[in-house]
C-alpha cells in the first residue's frame, strides 16, 4: 500500500476520534489527553518527513511538532478573528483541522528522490571522548548558571541582576559557547554542536526568569493579563489586530497541560530561542557546513529574555529565515512560509518585515541564467524594496485614518544632520576613562552591525557566483531595515509616546535589519571556523578566547545593565509594589480610585487586578508609554506636588479618590515624600524598612468626595 495512503487512513481514524470524542462530550480526560498526544505527534512526523526529506527521524518529528502547532495556532487565530470563543471546544475543531491541513500537504508537497541522507561517522575512541568531554563540560557549566540564578531570585525592585550573580556566571557561559565548536572539531557531529547552542542561548534567557519573582518589564504584564483574559473568558473585547498568535498558543498550552499561565508565559520566548533557532540552524548546517551554527552567536540575545508577542515573532521570523536558506530538496517551501505566516499572527509589525525576506529568499535560485530565474529574482529584487517599506507604509496609512497620531516631516530626510548622527553611532565610544569589561561589552553592542556587513560582504567573495544569490538578498534586506528604521527616526514624529519611547519603532527596524546582516554573514563565519581548523592550534584557540569574549559580551549586553558606562533606569515590579496595589484597592473598597505611580507599581497593579477599570482611554494606573495620566504623574513628583495636581488626576480617571505612589529608588524621594505628606488626607508605608535601596514605597491618599 502506498505511503501516503497509509498516513492518510491513520490520519482519519485519529480525526474521527477526536470529532466522535468532541461532539458525544466524552468525559475521560486520559481519552482525550492520549488522542490528542498521539494524533499531534502523528501528524508532526508525518508533516515533518515531508517538509524535510533529507532529516533524520528525530529531526522530522522534533521539527514537524513545530510546524504542526504553526498550523494549529494560525488556526486558532482565524477562530479568534472569527468572532468565536476560544476554549475547549475550539481547540478540538481546530486541531482535527490542522490534521486534516497536514494531510493536505502530505499529497501536495511533492516527493524528493534521490535524497542522499548523511552517512553517520564511525565512533571512534577520540570522537566518543571529544564528545562526552564537551557535553559534560556544557553541562556543569549550564547547571553552574541555572542554580546560581534560582538562588538570587528576589522580589525586590532590582535594576540590573549582574550584582545578584556570582562572578563566575559569564565564564560558564564563555564555556557552553566554547563547546560548540569543539563539538563539531572533535566529535564531528552538527546536533550535538546544535544541542550546545541551544544550551548556551538558554544559559543567557533562563536568568530573567529565574531571577525576577515578580516579573520583568512592563509590557510582559499586560500581555499576561490579556492571555488570563482570553483563559477565563474565551475572547478580549476589543480585539487587537495583534498579538493573538502567542496568545492562542500560550492559552492552549495552560488549557492542555494544566500548567498556570504565568509560567507558560514566562518560560515561552526563552525555551523557545533556544530550541527553534538551534534547531533551524542545525537544519541548514546540512547544506552550509556544521560550523554555521556558531553564527549563532552573533545573534543579540537582549530581545529574547523575556517573553513578548514581539520577540516571539522575531524567534519564528528567524527560523523562517535559515529554512529558507536551505536548498529546495533539503526543505519544502511550505516549511519556512509557515514559520513567517505565524510571525505575522503574532506581531505584524515584526513578522511582516520577516516574511518579505523569507518569500524573497524562496524566490531565488542556484541554477542557470535563464528567464524564469531572472524573473524570480526580479520578485526577490521586490521583496527585498518592501521589507523596506513595509513598516514606514503602514505607519503612514495609520497616521492618515487618525488611528495614530503620528506627524511626518520627510524633508527632514534629505538634511545631513540625522545621516551623519546614525552612522557615527557606529563609532567607538570614547571618554575621559576606560573601564576594561563595560566598555568591550559596548563596544561589541555597537559594532555588531558592522561586523555583520563586513561579514556579508566577505561571505560574498567567497561565495560562488551561483550561490550568492540568497545572502544577497538577505543582506539586502538587513540594509534596506536600517534606512527604514532611519526614515522613522528621522521623518517620523511619535509625539504621542512619552521621550524615550518615542524611538522604539526605529529601533526595533534596526534590532531586525542586524538580524539579516548577521545571519547574512553566516559563509564567513563558517569559512573562518574551517579555515581555523587547518590551521596550528593556536589560530584554534585563539578563535576559541575570541568567541569566549564575544559570547559573554553579548550576554552581558541581554540582560539590563548599570556600570561605569550604561546608567540603568528601569525598576522592576517588587513585592512591595504589589503589596501597594492590594492596599491601595482595598482601602479604596467600592469607590473607584485613579492612582499615579511608576511603572513597576502600575505593572504590579496589571498583574493582580488585569484591565479593572478604564474612563473611556484612560487607564486607572499611568500607563509608562504615554497618555495624559503619566504625564500628571511627572508633573507630581518632578516639580512641586499640589492638591490641583491630585484633583487633576481625579477628574482624568473620574474618581473622588487619588493615590500617589512614591517608590524610595524615585529621584529627590524624601523631599518630594514630605511635600506630599503635607497636602494628603492619609499616608502608610509600605514594605520592609531594611535599609536598601528598592524594597520601600509611600502610598499618600488624596480624597475629593467633599469637592
Amino acid at each position: 500500500m502506498d505511503e501516503r495512503l497509509k498516513d492518510l487512513i491513520a490520519g482519519a481514524i485519529l480525526i474521527g476520534m477526536l470529532a466522535v470524542n468532541t461532539l458525544l462530550k466524552f468525559n475521560s480526560t486520559v481519552l482525550i489527553r492520549f488522542v490528542v498526544l498521539f494524533g499531534v505527534l502523528y501528524h508532526a512526523w508525518m508533516i515533518g518527513k515531508r517538509f524535510l526529506p533529507r532529516a533524520h527521524g528525530v529531526t522530522q518529528a522534533i521539527a514537524g511538532s513545530l510546524f504542526f502547532f504553526c498550523l494549529f495556532s494560525l488556526g486558532l487565530t482565524a477562530w479568534f478573528y472569527s468572532g468565536s470563543l476560544l476554549g475547549p471546544v475550539a481547540d478540538a475543531w481546530i486541531l482535527a483541522a490542522s490534521m486534516v491541513a497536514c494531510q493536505v500537504c502530505n499529497f501536495i508537497v511533492p516527493e524528493t528522490e534521490d535524497l542522499h541522507p548523511d552517512t553517520p561517522e564511525p565512533w571512534d575512541a577520540p570522537r566518543i571522548i571529544g564528545a562526552v568531554g564537551a557535553f559534560i563540560a556544557a553541562s556543569c557549566a549550564l547547571t553552574f548558571i541555572l542554580v546560581s540564578a534560582s538562588r538570587a531570585a528576589t522580589s525586590a525592585s532590582i535594576r540590573t541582576p549582574w550584582p545578584l550573580l556570582p562572578h563566575g556566571t559569564l565564564a560558564a557561559i564563555a564555556v557552553v559557547w566554547m563547546c560548540v565548536p569543539l563539538s563539531i572539531w572533535l566529535a564531528r557531529t552538527r546536533w550535538l554542536s546544535a544541542a550546545h547552542a541551544a544550551m548556551a542561548i538558554f544559559a543567557t534567557t533562563s536568568i530573567v526568569p529565574l531571577i525576577y519573582r515578580i516579573g520583568f518589564g512592563f509590557d510582559g504584564f499586560l500581555h499576561l493579563a490579556g492571555e488570563r483574559q482570553i483563559l477565563t473568558t474565551g475572547t478580549l473585547n476589543p480585539r487587537p489586530l495583534y498579538y493573538i498568535g502567542q496568545y492562542v498558543f500560550t492559552t492552549w498550552i495552560s488549557r492542555t497541560i494544566d500548567l498556570p499561565i504565568e509560567q507558560v508565559d514566562r518560560w515561552l520566548v526563552p525555551v523557545s530561542a533556544a530550541i527553534i533557532l538551534s534547531l533551524t540552524a542545525a537544519i541548514l548546517a546540512r547544506e552550509h557546513q556544521k560550523t554555521s551554527i556558531i553564527a549563532l552567536v552573533l545573534i543579540p540575545l537582549a530581545p529574547f529574555i523575556a517573553t513578548t508577542p514581539q520577540s516571539f515573532a522575531y524567534i519564528l521570523g528567524i527560523g523562517a529565515i535559515l529554512l529558507a536558506l536551505n536548498s529546495k530538496n533539503t526543505v519544502a517551501w511550505p516549511a519556512p512560509i509557515l514559520l513567517a505566516a505565524w510571525s505575522i499572527a503574532t506581531h505584524p509589525l515584526a513578522g511582516a518585515p520577516l516574511f518579505l525576506v523569507t518569500l524573497g529568499l524562496l524566490l531565488v535560485r542556484e541554477d542557470q541564467l535563464t528567464w524564469r530565474r531572472i524573473t524570480r529574482d526580479m520578485f526577490a529584487g521586490l521583496m527585498v524594496i518592501g521589507t523596506g517599506l513595509a513598516v514606514p507604509v503602514l505607519f503612514f496609512l495609520l497616521s492618515r485614518t487618525g488611528s495614530t497620531p503620528i506627524q511626518w516631516n520627510l524633508s527632514s530626510l534629505f538634511a545631513a544632520g540625522p545621516w551623519m548622527s546614525f552612522f557615527a553611532s557606529f563609532q567607538p565610544w570614547i571618554g575621559n576613562h576606560y573601564v576594561v569589561w563595560p566598555a568591550f561589552a559596548t563596544l561589541i553592542n555597537q559594532s555588531l552591525p558592522f561586523l555583520g556587513f563586513a561579514g556579508w560582504i566577505w561571505s560574498l567573495t567567497l561565495l560562488p557566483k551561483e550561490k550568492r544569490a540568497p545572502f544577497a538578498v538577505l543582506g539586502a534586506s538587513g540594509v534596506a531595515l536600517f534606512l527604514s528604521g532611519m526614515v522613522l527616526k528621522t521623518a517620523g514624529d511619535f509625539a504621542f509616546l512619552i521621550d524615550y519611547e518615542r524611538g522604539n519603532y526605529a529601533e526595533r527596524l534596526f534590532v531586525l535589519g542586524g538580524f539579516c546582516l548577521v545571519l547574512a554573514a553566516l559563509p564567513a563565519v563558517t569559512h573562518l571556523f574551517e579555515r581555523a581548523r587547518k590551521e596550528p592550534s593556536f589560530f584554534s584557540f585563539a578563535l576559541l578566547v575570541a568567541l569566549a569574549s564575544l559570547s559573554s559580551a553579548q550576554a552581558y549586553n541581554a540582560l539590563p545593565r548599570n556600570d561605569a558606562l550604561v546608567t540603568g533606569r528601569g525598576w522592576s515590579a517588587s513585592q512591595t509594589d504589589v503589596d501597594a496595589a492590594k492596599k491601595i484597592d482595598r482601602d479604596a473598597g467600592q469607590e473607584s480610585y485613579t492612582v499615579l505611580a511608576d511603572q513597576s507599581v502600575s505593572a504590579a497593579a496589571v498583574s493582580q487586578f488585569g484591565f479593572k477599570r478604564y474612563n473611556g482611554d484612560i487607564f486607572y494606573y499611568p500607563i509608562p508609554t504615554g497618555g495624559k495620566l503619566y504625564d500628571v504623574f511627572l508633573r507630581m513628583t518632578y516639580h512641586e506636588p499640589s492638591r490641583d495636581t491630585a484633583h487633576e488626576a481625579a477628574q482624568l480617571g473620574n474618581s473622588k479618590l487619588v493615590y500617589v505612589v512614591l517608590n524610595d529608588y524615585w529621584w529627590n524621594a524624601d523631599a518630594v515624600g514630605q511635600s506630599l505628606d503635607a497636602i494628603a488626607n492619609d499616608h502608610w508605608s509600605i514594605g520592609p524598612d531594611t535599609g536598601a535601596i528598592g524594597t520601600k514605597a509611600e502610598v499618600y491618599k488624596f480624597d475629593f468626595t467633599a469637592q
